[in-house]
């Protein structure tokens, strides 16, 4: 998830469908390898995005509980390799790696 178009998709066109199937408001970790530039400008469009759409209700938040994950999936999947499924890739191993940058510089520019 890279852009602020698909963070609106997900969680605030079809907040109700994930309202369904929690009994509490959801906690969102964004995260990205080192959560230096992705996972943290993920958390400011989604925390922008939420305050837009609830000037009405101000101070109240469709999501109050986001957080960007300290070092990120990296560091994470390091220390607790037990909760991780899967095998560790890096970015830059990654055969998509032009791809993503490319997205993620059109996503930065685009108007938050």
């Amino acid at each position: 998830m890279n852009s602020k178009e698909s963070l609106e998709s997900l969680f605030f066109n079809h907040r109700q469908q994930i309202l369904q199937h929690m009994m509490f408001n959801p906690i969102i970790v964004f995260h990205c390898e080192f959560s230096q530039r992705r996972g943290p400008l993920m958390y400011s469009i989604m925390r922008s995005l939420d305050r837009e759409l609830n000037t009405a209700v101000y101070p109240l938040l469709s999501y109050p509980e986001i957080y960007v994950l300290q070092d990120g999936y990296s560091s994470f999947q390091s220390l607790y390799s037990e909760h991780c499924l899967g095998s560790y890739v890096k970015m830059a191993d990654q055969p998509s790696q032009p791809q993503i940058q490319s997205s993620m510089l059109m996503s930065c520019n685009k108007k938050v």
